[in-house]
């Protein structure tokens, strides 16, 4: 879902199974942010800095993998938010 409110873009990503815990929703977070900030294509507007968390290299190459099929649908949006 992409909601848009006077140029601010709000994306809601779930899994089909809730799979995901706090250690793995905080890792996303951190990454997300991250992405947004190095694209410099908008100001990001978060009043935390998220931290990575402490996940498994297993789980981390699930998250990372989570994230491509996230940026392949935000792309389709004309925003572009995580890319330059």
């Amino acid at each position: 879902m992409n909601l848009s409110f006077n140029n601010l873009y709000i994306y809601i990503v779930i899994t089909s199974n809730n799979s995901f815990g706090p250690m793995e929703i905080s890792y996303l977070k951190n990454r997300f942010c991250n992405l947004a900030l190095a694209a410099k294509r908008y100001e990001v507007k978060n009043s935390n800095d998220p931290t990575p968390g402490n996940i498994t290299e297993e789980k981390e190459s699930e998250m990372e993998e989570f994230i491509d099929y996230a940026k392949v649908i935000m792309g389709r949006s004309d925003t572009s938010c995580l890319s330059r």
